[in-house]
């Protein structure tokens, strides 16, 4: 049968020096019919490690669109007034979660704060504000909220299934290299490069963003 590896993805900076994963993409490459990635990066990567053609693809999250996930996600009322949703990923410290300044913006804005997230995220917001929703729940709050903040990809997709206001807040590099490279790359594959909002000097617009 034929091997397809669709839309792959992978802290391509750190990996391509890596020896250990290049023999490992070297020997395995020749075995595929077909090759894709998510970033255009990791293309440029596979292709010169491999010697072989590999196609750029799409998220498989951005293959449905709100119509179908409105199908999967849960039926009940869960934010009872306009909410703020923080979608929060690879969090380490109080700081770098920045959960008062999250808070600020949402007053300005006459909206709650509600936290969700993973690796970290769930280690530094008060207990209160943060969620643990099942799947389907996840993509209700998704759909309910008034406005999304958010460090991750798929925070971002979702927002936009959804059609929600929100603003990309950087992750900060760790020793997987940096997390921001498919974030960057669909914000400005869809002329939202506005939507990053990086430190306070930068924080001006962000009330009107969320609006």
């Amino acid at each position: 049968r034929d091997k397809i590896s669709y839309a792959a993805s992978s802290s391509w900076e750190f990996m391509k020096d890596q020896s250990v994963w290049r023999e490992l993409i070297q020997r395995v490459g020749a075995s595929y019919s077909a090759i894709s990635v998510r970033e255009a990066i990791g293309c440029k990567i596979i292709r010169e490690i491999s010697g072989r053609e590999v196609d750029r693809a799409l998220d498989p999250a951005l293959l449905l669109d709100k119509a179908d996930y409105l199908k999967i996600a849960s039926p009940k009322k869960i934010l009872k007034r306009p909410t703020l949703l923080y979608y929060a990923v690879n969090i380490t410290s109080a700081e770098e979660m920045a959960i008062d300044r999250i808070c600020g913006w949402a007053d300005k804005i006459n909206a709650d704060t509600r936290v969700v997230g993973i690796q970290g995220a769930e280690n530094f917001s008060p207990s209160a504000m943060f969620l643990r929703p099942t799947p389907s729940e996840f993509l209700t709050l998704f759909y309910q909220a008034k406005c999304v903040v958010t460090n991750s990809f798929h925070g971002i997709v979702f927002s936009i299934v959804f059609d929600k206001p929100f603003v990309f807040v950087r992750q900060k590099s760790g020793k997987w290299g940096n997390q921001n490279l498919r974030q960057n790359e669909l914000l400005e594959f869809l002329a939202l490069e506005q939507r990053h909002v990086d430190d306070d000097e930068q924080s001006n617009n962000v009330v009107e963003l969320l609006s």
